[in-house]
């Protein structure tokens, strides 16, 4: 460098947050990307009125209205990198990659498609079943007998709310619609050590976080991120109005 400094700039990574309790507790599942992306793809899905001609009902029914219900709808796609090389080179500091490669990061990737397991007391349920080598023992049936007795039903959870930090003005509540993941390289183990992983996000609105399978803390959570990326945006688009004052004036023939 011409002022000879060596220091680097220091540049944020992305994440993904998984607001979910089946790992640890309610510690959060944080997957720091590796690399980012070099470019992400936004779509914004404009709203347009309902064809009154296509829901009128006859003379009594009501007008539909012209109020726009919701935020329009948001995606985001991008593509990940990942690559265990430079881990391999000293596998005593990095035993996991030695092993698995990227494995486990794809893994933890994946777990944000699948829904969560039952609850605790599906867990304690089927423990000692377990214990006992089969799935469908005497005690097995007891414990679906105390559920049944005690109106407990098997809980059906869908997938986790998930955050996508993307600096300081984006954080956001998402839901992983698809991801296509592309080993490229393998270990003598047949591990993937790179891969290629194209994911395509949506963004949850309040009401759709509200309506989730998640805790409520979870919830606040979800919904405060939303609000709080509203806000900056609200304020960036102040910002550009402001900003182009000093042009508006300069176009004034007076």
């Amino acid at each position: 460098m011409a002022n000879g400094s060596s220091i680097s700039p220091i540049f944020m990574k992305g994440a993904l947050i998984e607001l979910s309790d089946r790992f640890i507790g309610s510690v959060p599942n944080i997957i720091v990307f590796q690399y980012n992306p070099e470019t992400i793809t936004r779509t914004l899905e404009a709203w347009a009125p309902p064809d009154e001609s296509a829901t009128a009902g006859g003379a009594g029914s009501a007008k539909p209205g012209t109020a726009q219900p919701s935020d329009p709808p948001e995606k985001f796609t991008f593509v990940l990198q990942l690559d265990a090389s430079d881990a391999l080179e000293r596998p005593e500091l990095h035993p996991v990659e030695f092993v698995a490669g990227v494995g486990a990061r794809i893994a933890a990737i994946e777990m944000l498609l699948y829904p969560k397991k039952e609850n605790l007391m599906g867990g304690l349920r089927s423990l000692p079943a377990d214990a006992l080598g089969g799935g469908a023992g005497p005690i097995q049936k007891v414990f679906d007998k105390i559920k049944e007795a005690a109106g407990i039903k098997p809980e059906r959870l869908g997938p986790p709310i998930v955050l996508f930090a993307w600096g300081a003005d984006r954080i956001l509540p998402v839901r992983l619609v698809s991801l296509a993941i592309e080993e490229q390289a393998y270990s003598r183990l047949l591990s993937p050590i790179r891969a290629k992983l194209s994911l395509e996000m949506k963004v949850l609105s309040p009401d759709e976080i509200k309506d989730a399978s998640s805790s409520e803390f979870s919830k606040k959570m979800a919904i405060h991120a939303f609000n709080y990326t509203l806000m900056r945006k609200r304020i960036l688009a102040t910002s550009n109005i402001a900003g182009n004052v000093e042009s508006i004036l300069a176009m004034l023939p007076f």
